[in-house]
């Protein structure tokens, strides 16, 4: 199971109408609490009604936050009773108004173990202090395991024995779809994943200093070109600031192999030059696989109907293995129908092999 599973319709309205609280667990920076943001949205497409969302980080809380302060008061016979007093989590969800939402629990097992006790009593019951959670509302939980140097603690049995834990490994095809893309990265980040997953492999992060995780090399990407820039191919102003940005970021050994990477910006050809004489416009060799992909990644942001059929010789003059997934990577873009139109591509979908592994692919992209 990996992270953008929980963004299938179909698991999705499984684990929702389950009325079960979701534990994903994984290494820090890996994107759980971003795909936990997009849950409402897919919920709401998914029944017609707006999903609100509250996330209550629950390791920056103290137990009356969520169980609510006891509070003394007399009963209509003048006897003492104790209250509690709305609880700051379910103040959060009566404020939105809403009868669905999420709640997320941010980093749960970060918790201790009195925490954990009066968070249980959320995931099972449903219950936030004397507040109800209403019946169109999802509990989500997010955590480290204790492996990860983040602080977090084992869940004690009884919570675990309440929820649905999942722990996933990275997911970096689903960063690029459910991330990168919709932020509107600049291409050479995506295609530097696509280059070099193994950057981003480490289960267990160093004791000290910066290491790679999808969330610091997001962050490097702010820095370096901005968080939205206007133009996802521009060239990148790679100084020394900008490589010591990235020791910070991700350590000094993936710096510099990112470094490595994004400087063969500078190689690649001019989307105009492919669209004259995409038969001439230079093209990497079989050695240059870095190159490769990062003329994938500039080609996947520069395609779209107008140019498709003037690019698409281009792409048959990159190594053999590269032209599936790069009409994988056409295909599944918005435009996707309109390029099915391109007699270039209909014409590679003629031989059985090619089109079989490309509808695959994209089927599962699309998912």
């Amino acid at each position: 199971m990996k992270l953008g599973d929980f963004l299938v319709n179909a698991n999705l309205r499984r684990l929702y109408e389950s009325k079960m609280a979701v534990h994903i667990e994984s290494k820090p920076g890996s994107g759980k609490t971003a795909v936990m943001r997009l849950i409402p949205q897919i919920l709401s497409d998914m029944y017609g009604q707006v999903f609100a969302y509250v996330e209550a980080c629950l390791s920056h809380m103290d137990t009356p936050d969520v169980h609510g302060i006891q509070v003394p008061s007399k009963d209509t016979d003048g006897r003492i009773r104790i209250k509690l007093a709305q609880a700051y989590i379910a103040g959060q969800v009566e404020a939105t108004g809403s009868d669905y939402g999420v709640l997320n629990l941010d980093e749960f097992a970060q918790c201790d173990p009195p925490m954990q006790k009066v968070g249980a009593r959320i995931v099972l019951d449903r219950m936030i202090g004397d507040y109800k959670l209403p019946d169109g509302w999802m509990v989500v939980m997010t955590s480290n395991s204790t492996k990860h140097r983040s602080g977090a603690n084992a869940l004690l049995a009884h919570v675990r024995n309440r929820i649905l834990m999942y722990s996933v490994p990275l997911d970096l095809d689903g960063w690029r779809t459910n991330y990168a893309e919709p932020m509107g990265m600049h291409f050479l980040w995506p295609a530097f994943t696509e280059f070099m997953p193994a950057a981003f492999a480490t289960e267990v992060p160093p004791p000290d200093g910066g290491f790679c995780s999808l969330r610091s090399f997001t962050g490097l990407h702010n820095v370096i070109v901005g968080e939205r820039p206007s133009d996802r191919t521009c060239a990148l102003n790679l100084d020394d600031f900008a490589l010591d940005t990235a020791v910070a970021a991700i350590g000094e050994a993936e710096a510099t192999k990112a470094f490595a990477f994004f400087k063969t910006h500078s190689e690649l050809p001019d989307i105009h030059e492919i669209e004259r004489d995409p038969k001439t416009a230079k093209s990497p060799g079989p050695d240059r696989m870095d190159v490769v992909y990062a003329v994938m990644g500039m080609l996947d942001q520069k395609v779209g109907a107008r140019n498709i059929d003037k690019i698409f010789p281009y792409v048959e003059r990159l190594p053999r293995e590269f032209h599936v997934a790069m009409v994988r990577k056409f295909l599944a873009r918005s435009s996707g129908g309109a390029l099915l139109n391109s007699a270039a591509i209909r014409t590679f979908l003629t031989n059985p092999k090619n089109k079989a592994l490309v509808m695959s692919g994209v089927a599962g992209d699309q998912r």
